[in-house]
C-alpha cells in the first residue's frame, strides 16, 4: 500500500499543475480521462472507497479525479479526503502536504479549516514541533469561533508552547 502512495504522490501530493499552456489557457492534457470517464461517477466511487477504507483504491481514484477534474467543486475535498487516508496511515509527512495542498490549491473552500486543523495535527504527530505549533496558533487566529479551536489550545498545551488556560 504504502509503496503505491508514494508512487502516486511524487512530488507533491495534489492535482497537477496545467502543463500546456497555449495563449493563458489550460490544454487537455495528452492523456485525458478514459473514454466514458465522468468526474461525477469518479468522485462518487472515489468518495464510497474512502468511506469504506479502502485506502489504496481510493487514493489512486482521488489522484485520478485530481488530474481529469482539478477546477471541480469537489476538488478540494478529494484532496482533503487523500490527506485523511496518509493521516489515517500514520503517514504524517504525506498528510501535512496533502493538507497543505488543500490551503495552498483552494484557499477558500469548506474543507479550509479542517485542512489547517489536521495539518497542524499531522506536524505535531511527525514531530515537527515549532512547525506544529505555528500552524495551531494560525489556525486559533483564523478560526477563533471554530469547534477545533478548544482542541487546538489543548495541543498547543501539550507542545508546551501555551500556558494552562483557567476555566471562566
Amino acid at each position: 500500500f504504502r509503496s503505491a502512495v508514494r508512487t502516486l504522490n511524487n512530488p507533491t501530493p495534489g492535482p497537477p499543475k496545467p502543463d500546456m499552456q497555449v495563449g493563458g489557457t489550460a490544454q487537455q492534457a495528452p492523456d485525458g480521462p478514459p473514454p466514458g470517464w465522468s468526474a461525477e461517477l469518479s468522485y462518487n466511487a472515489a468518495y464510497r472507497d474512502f468511506q469504506g477504507k479502502k485506502d489504496d483504491v481510493a487514493i489512486e481514484e482521488l489522484a485520478q479525479f485530481l488530474k481529469y477534474a482539478p477546477k471541480s467543486e469537489n476538488a478540494p475535498n478529494a484532496q482533503y479526503y487523500i490527506g485523511q487516508i496518509y493521516y489515517r496511515g500514520e503517514d504524517w509527512e504525506n498528510a501535512a502536504k496533502a493538507f497543505d495542498a488543500v490551503l495552498e490549491q483552494f484557499p477558500a473552500n469548506s474543507k479550509t479549516s479542517e485542512a489547517q486543523y489536521m495539518k497542524a495535527c499531522a506536524l505535531m504527530k511527525g514531530n515537527h514541533k515549532t512547525a506544529a505549533g505555528a500552524e495551531f496558533k494560525a489556525f486559533i487566529a483564523k478560526y477563533p469561533d471554530s469547534p477545533r479551536a478548544h482542541d487546538a489550545h489543548l495541543h498547543l498545551q501539550e507542545l508546551g508552547m501555551e500556558a494552562k488556560r483557567r476555566k471562566e
